[in-house]
């Protein structure tokens, strides 16, 4: 049987926002991993939260501690930051879609974009000075 896991990455700078993005996971998945790096007790709320499971490692992982607990073949395993707060549905309507993809061994995820008007940069000269180069061999 397949679990729901998700994890995050924490650190004490995030320490007033981290339990809402956790609770509107924690009731989604079967076991919720955060990573406390730089942590040197969990904060009492995790205790509130049956599906949560905390660390805190030994070294700061940063952000690549979302992929310390290792999870079965067959689980679906979310990486969640720390500074969202999630549907309430997310977790099912992830899921629904990628479920209709229809694909094996499926990873898959969202990514926003703003699109902006286009505009017309002033010159070559500015995209240059931008990208840093200042020789005259750059188009």
């Amino acid at each position: 049987m397949s679990k729901i896991i998700a994890t995050m990455a924490t650190f004490p700078g995030r320490s007033a926002i981290v339990e809402q993005a956790a609770v509107t996971m924690a009731d989604q998945v079967d076991t919720l991993n955060i990573v406390l790096n730089e942590y040197s007790a969990v904060p009492e709320w995790v205790g509130k939260y049956p599906s949560i499971n905390a660390i805190i490692p030994e070294n700061d992982t940063k952000d690549t501690g979302k992929y310390l607990v290792p999870v079965a073949d067959r689980d679906w395993l979310f990486t969640i930051d720390d500074d969202i707060a999630y549907p309430p549905d997310y977790v099912k309507k992830s899921l629904e879609s990628f479920q209709n993809l229809k694909a094996s061994g499926v990873i898959a995820g969202y990514h926003g974009t703003v699109y902006r008007k286009p505009r017309y940069l002033p010159s070559n000269r500015f995209i240059r000075a931008c990208c840093g180069h200042r020789d005259s061999g750059f188009p």
